[in-house]
C-alpha cells in the first residue's frame, strides 16, 4: 500500500536521471579535440596537440573600457583608409578612440585631432619637411581635395627615403605629441594602442593578451625592427608602427606627467632622424631608459596573404596585422563575426584559422606567372634557403627600412615539429637556368615549401646575394606582380618579370599533423 501511495512521476525519475546522465557523457567525449591517428603520421613525428595559449588569458582578460585605441593618419589619406576602420569598429569601443593627424578634421562623427599644432612653430618655418603640412592648411580653407597632395614628393629624398611621398616624410614629427595628447585626452587608463589606418586589431586577443600584464608597470610593447641606418650594436630595436605600439599606462604616464614637456625638447632632434618609430624609441630610451618588450608576431607586419605560414606563426594567436586594404579588412572582420557570434567560437583566434580561412582553397597548383610570393622579400631572409658557394654580396646597400620578422632572440619559442634549420640548396648554376630549374630545385629540398624566379637577379638581403631562383620555407601567397624596367650592367634596359611556385600539398600535409585543436 505504501508504494502505491508514491506519486507516479517519481516512478518514472531514476530513468530521466539516467537518461540525462547518457547524454551529458555523449556530448562530453563528443567534445574531445580532433587529433590525427598515431598511425597516420610520419615516422618519428610527433602529433602537435593544443593551441599555445602562452600569451592569452582569456579568463582575465583587460577590461576594455580601459583600453585606449589610438589611430594615427594623414590628411591626404584619412577620407580613403579611415572609414573602413570606423565602420567595423564596435559603437561600444567609440568612446575610447583616438585619432590622429596632422589637420583639423571631421569624418562624420568623429574628430580628427591635427597633434603637429602642438610642434615648435619655429623650428616649423625653415624646415621643408613642413611645406605639405601648410599646404594642406591651405587646400582646407579653399575647400580643395586633400588627396591631390598624394603625389607632392619628398622635400628632401635621400636613398633611405626612396619610393616615399611628402606626406610619409612628415609622419615622423607625429609621435611623440601623439603621446602628450593621448594622456590629455584619455588619461588615467591602463593601456594604450597605437596603430596606423591600414592595421587590423583582434579585439578580443588584444585584450586577453594583455590580461596578463600589470599595467602599473612600464611596458613598451611591438614587433622590433632596427633602424638599418646604423650597423648592428650601434642602435637598439624599434616597435614597427604600423604593426601596432602597446604603452601601460605606467609607461605613458611616466613620459607625458612625469617628463611633462618631452615631446617639445625632441623636436629640434626629428628633423635628422629617419622614422617616427624610432624616434618615439629613442625618446623612451632616453627619457625613461624604457626598451622594446618584443611580442611578435602577436603584432606582426603581415596580413593574411603575406603571412610566412609555418612553425614560427602556426599556433601564435593574431593581435594586429598590417597592410590591410578596406576590402580584406571587411573580409577579415566579417570572419571574426562569423566565428564569434555564429559559430560560438570563444577560443584565440590564430594563424592556423587565418590560413584555412584565406589561403587553404586557392589554387595554387601550377606557377603563377606576373605573381610574387615574397619568397626572396627582406621580410622572408630567415625563410630563405641558402644556395652552396655563393659569395656573401659585397655591400649591406640592400638593407631595408621595412618591417622585418624579430631577430630569433627576441621572438616567441618555436612550436614542437619545427624543422631544423634550412638546409643549403644546390649550387646555383643549375637553378638559375630557368623558372623549371628553380621548381625542380625547391622540390629536391625536403623543407622548400615555394619558389619564385626573377628573369634578372634580384636581391635576398642574406647571403645568397642576388640571384633569379629563391627558395623558401615559408609558405606566403603573396600578391600580383607586373614586368618591370630595370637597369642591367653597362646601364642597359632589361625588363623584369616574376613567376611563382608552391607546394601546397607538402605543406597542407604538415598542417594536418599540426594541428593546435583550439577549436573543438
Amino acid at each position: 500500500m505504501l508504494l502505491l501511495s508514491v506519486p507516479r512521476f517519481l516512478w518514472t525519475l531514476p530513468r530521466l536521471l539516467a537518461a540525462i546522465v547518457i547524454i551529458y557523457g555523449f556530448l562530453w567525449v563528443k567534445s574531445f579535440p580532433r587529433e590525427l591517428p598515431t598511425q597516420s603520421l610520419p615516422k618519428n613525428q610527433e602529433t602537435r596537440t593544443g593551441y599555445d595559449d602562452s600569451n592569452i588569458n582569456q579568463n582575465r582578460p583587460a577590461d576594455p573600457d580601459n583600453v585606449i585605441v589610438a589611430i594615427r593618419t594623414g590628411a591626404t589619406e584619412a577620407y580613403d583608409k579611415l572609414p573602413s576602420q570606423l565602420l567595423l569598429t564596435n559603437p561600444r569601443d567609440f568612446g575610447n578612440l583616438l585619432l590622429f593627424s596632422d589637420l583639423e578634421q571631421d569624418i562624420g562623427g568623429f574628430h580628427l585631432h591635427d597633434v603637429l599644432s602642438r610642434f615648435d612653430p619655429d623650428l616649423m618655418v625653415n624646415n621643408s619637411d613642413f611645406d605639405i603640412y601648410r599646404k594642406q592648411q591651405e587646400y582646407a580653407r579653399l575647400g580643395l581635395d586633400m588627396r591631390l597632395l598624394k603625389d607632392e614628393k619628398d622635400p628632401n629624398p635621400n636613398w633611405r627615403t626612396k619610393g616615399h611621398n611628402a606626406a610619409w616624410a612628415l609622419d615622423k614629427y607625429k609621435f611623440l605629441h601623439m603621446l602628450e595628447l593621448a594622456w590629455e585626452l584619455r588619461p588615467e587608463r591602463d593601456w594604450y594602442v597605437f596603430i596606423e589606418t591600414d592595421t587590423y586589431l583582434m579585439r578580443s586577443n588584444l585584450y586577453g593578451w594583455l590580461g596578463q600584464f600589470d599595467p602599473k608597470k612600464p611596458y613598451y610593447f611591438g614587433s622590433p625592427v632596427r633602424n638599418p641606418h646604423y650597423n648592428d650594436g650601434d642602435t637598439y630595436p624599434f616597435a614597427h608602427g604600423g604593426s601596432g605600439i602597446v604603452l601601460s599606462g605606467a609607461a605613458l604616464r611616466w613620459f607625458a606627467v612625469n617628463n611633462r614637456g618631452a615631446a617639445g625638447r625632441w623636436d629640434a632632434d626629428i628633423a635628422d632622424m629617419w622614422f617616427g618609430d624610432y624616434v618615439l624609441a629613442a625618446a623612451l630610451y632616453e627619457e625613461l631608459g624604457l626598451n622594446i618588450t618584443g611580442v611578435w608576431p602577436l603584432l606582426s607586419g603581415f596580413k593574411p596573404t603575406t603571412v610566412p605560414y609555418g612553425p614560427d606563426v602556426w599556433c601564435k594567436a593574431v593581435v594586429a596585422l598590417h597592410h590591410v586594404l578596406p576590402e580584406e579588412h571587411s573580409a577579415i572582420w566579417r570572419f571574426e563575426r562569423e566565428r564569434e557570434d555564429f559559430r560560438h567560437i570563444n577560443t584565440p583566434l590564430l594563424f592556423e584559422e587565418l590560413w584555412k580561412q584565406f589561403i587553404q582553397n586557392e589554387d595554387l597548383s601550377a606557377p603563377r606567372d606576373n605573381w610574387d610570393n615574397l619568397s626572396n622579400d627582406f621580410t622572408n631572409v630567415q625563410y630563405n634557403i641558402l644556395f652552396k658557394d655563393r659569395d656573401p654580396p659585397k655591400s649591406p646597400r640592400h638593407r631595408r627600412s621595412e618591417v622585418k620578422p624579430a631577430p630569433p632572440s627576441e621572438k616567441p619559442a618555436p612550436l614542437s615539429g619545427k624543422p631544423a634549420p634550412p638546409k643549403e640548396a644546390p649550387a646555383p648554376l643549375g637553378p638559375e637556368a630557368s623558372a623549371d630549374a628553380c621548381a625542380k630545385a625547391c622540390e629536391t629540398q625536403d623543407q622548400c615549401m615555394q619558389w619564385s624566379y626573377s628573369s634578372t637577379p634580384t636581391p635576398n638581403f642574406n647571403e645568397n646575394g642576388e640571384t633569379k631562383c629563391h627558395l623558401s620555407t615559408s609558405f606566403r601567397l603573396g600578391s600580383r606582380r607586373m614586368p618591370k624596367d630595370v637597369s642591367g650592367k653597362n646601364e642597359t634596359n632589361l625588363q623584369r618579370t616574376w613567376r611563382s611556385g608552391w607546394r601546397k600539398d607538402k605543406f597542407w600535409s604538415w598542417a594536418e599533423q599540426h594541428r593546435c585543436n583550439n577549436i573543438t
